[in-house]
């Protein structure tokens, strides 16, 4: 057993423990949650923590890619490359990359050929480091979206119906839908439709039949809200949703999948912006349609998850950026642990009780009072064993 007391325990509903507080890990798990004078058992081993340091639960990142490198001609279009020896290689740099910076569970919302199943078994063999893989296949896109397979897109409801029968036979304990254009994307317009309702009924029905969960991508428009009214798990971006969205998403219980630094981040879409128009007019409307739309979405009670959306080992930021769009910091917190294991559906990771996975993050700070702590990473635990050097062996 270890024992483990640092300067601070924050747990995944944002919440800090009462100082002095230690926790005592057993193998995978974590054993007990020691409150403050609790005596540990005589064979637990204390492991020695650097000073001012917070340990919490590990980052889940709810939206990220694998084989995509952001900054190459047309990134969407590489999760479908050929070159597999190419793709393994990206997505293992990536995943080496994102546990590092403490995301110890990860959901892939974009994958051809069967790469991320594949990987996924590779980790769960113990051949691969990374972040515990969730994970989705090729999106479901139709014709014409800047995510379409090349094979062409799924445009009806039996194409619909058959890749989510794939999906299901392949593993995959979710599927994506594209229904809006992108904002770095060419062709369908951020807020224009790519589905009409009805087949976004029907793609849901399908996935539950199938014990699948939806994630829709949309920015905003009648397509966030029609994904809403049809029961989808999660709404992935929403870039520019406005009041009717919010509204929609509190009434359904879908959640709200935000990926703040993949807009704002200078070296995010900005990068592709200061080269294409197109991309710069949709960018322009992102940064006040947030400020916006985040203060009434936690006021409605929307369920907040955050994704990385391919800024890989920078997740630490799009909590910050919550922050600042107008989320309090433990929602913000929740939201990248407790709460987004919950939208995944696991009970067994997020939060600091005996019987979860021993996924944990020690930063230097504490990210209740300045959330850029989570960037300033001194250990990471994934499943019990050490994942970062900083941590004394």
């Amino acid at each position: 057993m270890l024992l483990l007391k640092p300067e601070r325990l924050l747990d995944g509903d944002g919440r800090a423990l009462p100082p002095g507080s230690a926790l005592l890990l057993d193998g995978a798990r974590i054993a007990a949650l020691l409150p403050p004078g609790a005596p540990a058992p005589a064979r637990a081993r204390p492991l020695d923590l650097p000073p001012g340091c917070t340990l919490m639960p590990g980052l889940i990142d709810l939206h990220d890619y694998l084989s995509v490198d952001p900054d190459q001609p047309d990134p969407m279009q590489q999760m479908f490359g050929a070159d597999t020896v190419l793709r393994c290689r990206v997505a293992a740099r990536h995943l080496r990359r994102d546990l590092l910076s403490g995301v110890t569970t990860q959901r892939i919302m974009g994958e051809g050929g069967g790469l991320d199943a594949a990987l996924a078994a590779e980790q769960r063999a113990g051949h691969l480091v990374g972040p515990a893989l969730i994970t989705s296949g090729a999106p479901i896109a139709p014709t014409g979206s800047h995510q379409q397979r090349p094979e062409g897109g799924l445009d009806d409801a039996a194409a619909l119906s058959r890749a989510i029968e794939e999906a299901a036979a392949a593993g995959h304990g979710w599927i994506k839908l594209v229904a809006t254009g992108g904002i770095n994307g060419r062709g369908l317009g951020p807020a224009e439709a790519a589905y009409a309702p009805e087949l976004l009924r029907h793609a849901v029905r399908a996935a539950r039949a199938a014990g699948l969960r939806v994630a829709v991508a949309a920015q905003g428009g009648p397509a966030a809200i029609a994904a809403a009214e049809a029961g989808a798990d999660t709404l992935e971006h929403g870039a520019l949703l406005e009041a009717e969205g919010i509204a929609a998403l509190a009434a359904s219980g879908t959640a709200w999948v935000l990926t703040p630094g993949r807009f704002l981040r200078p070296d995010g879409i900005p990068l592709a912006a200061a080269r294409d128009p197109a991309v710069a007019a949709r960018l322009a409307r992102v940064a006040g349609a947030l400020r916006a739309a985040v203060p009434l979405a936690v006021a409605r009670g929307v369920r907040l998850g955050l994704g990385a959306d391919n800024m890989h080992g920078r997740f630490g930021d799009d909590v910050g950026r919550l922050v600042a769009l107008g989320a309090p910091p433990a929602l913000a917190i929740a939201a990248a642990t407790g709460g987004a294991a919950a939208i995944l559906g696991l009970d067994d990771r997020g939060l600091l009780r005996p019987g979860m996975r021993a996924d944990l993050l020690l930063v230097d700070g504490d990210p209740l009072l300045a959330p850029d702590a989570l960037q300033r990473v001194r250990g990471v635990i994934q499943a019990g064993r050490y994942a970062l050097a900083g941590l004394p062996a």
